[in-house]
């Protein structure tokens, strides 16, 4: 089975429109990361909210999220030396990183024919590298401006410089290595009006 699916899209076999079989799949556990009791007890419980970015490669972009943009690796799927989706915590806010399966891994994790549809509409999208247009992602960060020095240091290409904003969030972007917009902000109160 082709782990990352994009070279299958890439090549055409997007048109695939076999039947579906139906399959039963083994349950896998998760691995999980820093799963000591005493460790998960002293984390900030995640928030409810969650968002799912398709990336080209999740090992690339979890070592990008972790080294460069201070993120903590909470789980992945299906083991750590070759994960396909990862969720990553900053503080309480959860960010889940997941690559394309193949026609052959949707049709054997049960997808039905609607949602094979939409997978290869996406497959198509992330070829033409339309990732991220018009999507922001924003990340409540204890101080932006203490970040903005860790990820200068870290030389991370900041797309705007800290900036108090007249709705009252300091905020930073920058784009992740797929090209997703990430706001950093602080809560600040707003400017006076002039």
């Amino acid at each position: 089975m082709q782990r990352c699916g994009l070279r299958e899209w890439r090549n055409g076999a997007v048109a695939d429109s076999a039947p579906i079989p139906d399959i039963a799949l083994p349950q896998r556990p998760l691995a999980r990361f820093n799963a000591p009791e005493t460790m998960a007890r002293r984390q900030p419980k995640p928030h409810p909210n969650s968002l799912h970015l398709t990336v080209a490669s999740v090992p690339r972009a979890v070592q990008f999220y972790v080294d460069k943009l201070d993120f903590r690796l909470a789980e992945c799927y299906p083991d750590a030396q070759k994960p396909v989706w990862a969720s990553l915590q900053l503080g309480s806010q959860a960010l889940m990183l997941g690559e394309l399966p193949s026609l052959a891994e949707a049709r054997q994790w049960g997808m039905t024919a609607e949602e094979i549809e939409l997978l290869k509409q996406d497959a198509r999208s992330f070829a033409r590298g339309t990732t991220g247009v018009g999507a922001a992602y924003f990340l409540r960060v204890p101080n932006v401006d203490s970040l903005a020095r860790r990820l200068k240091k870290k030389r991370v290409r900041l797309l705007t410089a800290p900036k108090t904003q007249f709705y009252g969030l300091r905020e930073l972007q920058l784009a992740d290595l797929d090209g997703y917009r990430l706001v950093f902000y602080t809560p600040q109160k707003p400017a006076a009006a002039d």
